[in-house]
C-alpha cells in the first residue's frame, strides 16, 4: 500500500491525475461559494412579471360626488363587478437593485359587461427584499410590502401597504395551510376610521354649504350656501391574503374590502358633527386565477430548489468524484512509487 507522501509524488508526476485533483477541489468550493454567495445573490424580484388576475365582488355608492346627479333612492346604489388587473414590470427602467412595476386596473360592470374605470399605478421594489421603496420612477412615495412579501416571509406581522391611507398597517400572520399543492401562510390586516391619504375621486378638499347639504343625507345647519368647510375623509379595510412563503408570492387575495366616510365638524353648538357613508368596495379573487398565480408561485420554487439544491448538490458530487479519480485513477504500487 502507498504511503500518503509517495501516493501525492506519484499523482503530481501525472499529469492528468493533477489536473482532476485540481479541478476536484475547484469544483468542491464552488459549491459551496454557489449554496452560500451565489444562489442568494439570485433570489431577487423578477424584472419580467407579466401576470393577470381577476377578481369579482361589489361596488356600493351611499352618495354621488358634488355636481353629480343624486342616487334617486333611498337604498344605496349597488354594482355587481369585476375588477381585472394586470401586473407587469418594466425592465428598461428597472435595475440590479430596484424592480419598477406597473398595475393597470380596469372595472367592468358584470351583467352587462361594461367598462366603469381604468387606473394604473407604477411601483419601486427592492429587489431583494421585496420591500417598496422611494424612486422617480414610481409615482408616489411608499413603504412597506403590497405587490409582493418578502422573501421568507414570517409567521408573524408583515407591514402592508394601504393606498387608501398612504401608510402601512400590521398584516398578521393567521395560520399556514396547503393551498393548491403548496403550502401557504394566511394574513390578515384590518383598520377603521383612519384619515386619506387624499379625497375620493370626485371630492374636494373644501366643500361650499351647497355641496355639503348635497353630500349629507340630513340637513346642514348653520352654514351657508357660499361658506365652506374643510371635511374630513376617512377609510376603513379589511385584507385577507394567502402567500407562498418562501418566494413571497401573492397567490390568492381571499378578502379585499375598503370604505370611506365624510365627517363635517363644527356645525354649531347644537351640532358639532355630521358624518356620511360615501361608497365601499368589496372583491375576492376568483378561484381560477388563484390557480393561475399558484402555477407561477411553483415556478419559484422550483427556481430556488435549483439553485440553492440541486446545482450545488451536483458540484459537490461531481467535485469529490474527480478529485477521487485524480487521487487513486492509475496511481498504483510501483517501484519508489512510480506509476505502473
Amino acid at each position: 500500500m502507498m504511503s500518503f507522501v509517495s501516493r501525492w509524488k506519484a499523482i503530481k508526476r501525472q499529469r492528468s491525475n493533477s489536473a482532476l485533483v485540481i479541478a476536484g477541489c475547484a469544483l468542491i468550493l464552488l459549491a459551496f461559494a454557489w449554496r452560500l454567495a451565489i444562489a442568494p445573490a439570485l433570489k431577487v424580484v423578477p424584472t419580467n412579471i407579466d401576470e393577470l388576475l381577476y377578481l369579482n365582488g361589489t361596488i356600493t355608492n351611499f352618495v354621488n360626488p358634488p355636481g353629480q346627479p343624486a342616487t334617486g333612492s333611498a337604498q344605496p346604489a349597488q354594482v355587481q363587478v369585476q375588477l381585472n388587473r394586470r401586473v407587469f414590470s418594466r425592465p428598461l427602467d428597472s435595475t440590479t437593485n430596484t424592480a419598477i412595476v406597473k398595475t393597470e386596473d380596469n372595472v367592468f360592470t358584470r351583467d352587462p359587461r361594461t367598462l366603469l374605470s381604468t387606473t394604473g399605478s407604477v411601483y419601486a421594489i427592492d429587489r431583494r427584499t421585496g420591500a417598496m421603496v422611494s424612486n422617480k420612477r414610481a409615482d408616489q412615495r411608499r413603504s412597506g410590502y403590497l405587490l409582493v412579501f418578502p422573501f421568507n416571509s414570517p409567521a408573524s406581522s408583515v407591514p402592508l401597504w394601504s393606498e387608501l391611507t398612504g401608510r402601512t398597517y400590521p398584516a398578521k400572520y393567521v395560520k399556514s395551510e396547503k393551498f393548491n399543492g403548496i403550502e401557504v401562510y394566511d394574513y390578515q390586516m384590518a383598520y377603521g376610521n383612519q384619515p386619506l391619504a387624499k379625497p375620493p375621486a370626485g371630492y374636494p378638499y373644501t366643500l361650499t354649504g351647497a355641496q355639503a347639504r348635497q353630500i349629507l343625507s340630513t340637513a346642514v345647519p348653520v352654514l351657508a350656501d357660499n361658506q365652506t368647510v374643510k371635511p374630513i375623509y376617512a377609510g376603513s379595510s379589511v385584507v385577507a391574503m394567502k402567500v407562498e412563503p418562501k418566494s413571497g408570492t401573492i397567490v390568492s387575495i381571499d378578502r379585499f374590502e375598503e370604505s370611506v366616510s365624510i365627517t363635517i365638524n363644527g356645525l354649531g353648538t347644537n351640532v358639532l358633527a355630521l358624518t356620511q357613508a360615501l361608497n365601499s368596495v368589496a372583491y375576492s379573487q376568483l378561484p381560477q386565477s388563484s390557480a393561475a398565480v399558484t402555477v407561477h408561485a411553483k415556478d419559484q420554487l422550483a427556481k430556488f430548489r435549483l439553485q440553492f439544491a440541486y446545482i450545488p448538490l451536483g458540484m459537490l458530487v461531481l467535485g469529490f468524484a474527480v478529485l477521487l479519480a485524480g487521487l487513486f485513477a492509475g496511481v498504483k504500487p510501483g517501484v519508489e512509487g512510480t506509476i505502473v
